[in-house]
């Protein structure tokens, strides 16, 4: 077996493990962002937080809107929900970019043996290079 048929099985496996996860998870629509935290100062002009000891550190969900950012105060109540979409719509984003990578090296791959059908399985190619 020669290094290109081994990259073009790897691939192909990465391929399908990464599409498997994807079908099992949500997008959220409107929850393509961050959650950040950090210590904010009130408007009460006699508080402590004057003094050096800001209020937090308080969680936000930060994200674009008309070319600019926008956050939003998250309570004790919607943190967890928030958490919860935004690492969810984060790796779907990471699982695509994946795909695209590993779906480029493989065209890469096939083009180097000779394999311009792309529905040319694995199985296919090693009858055809190693027929016993």
């Amino acid at each position: 077996m020669t290094y290109d048929e081994i990259l073009l099985e790897t691939y192909t496996e990465n391929i399908a493990e990464l599409e498997d996860e994807r079908v099992g998870m949500t997008y959220y629509k409107g929850f393509d962002g961050e959650i950040i935290e950090k210590y904010v100062t009130c408007k009460r002009p006699n508080c402590i937080c004057h003094y050096g000891y800001p209020h937090g550190p308080n969680k936000y969900f930060r994200h674009r809107e008309g070319g600019r950012w926008v956050e939003l105060y998250l309570g004790k109540k919607l943190v967890d929900e928030y958490v919860t979409k935004v690492e969810s719509n984060k790796r779907i984003r990471e699982i695509e970019r994946e795909l695209k990578s590993i779906r480029k090296s493989l065209s890469e791959v096939r083009a180097r043996l000779g394999l311009d059908d792309e529905n040319v399985s694995y199985e296919q190619l090693r009858l055809k290079i190693d027929p016993d």
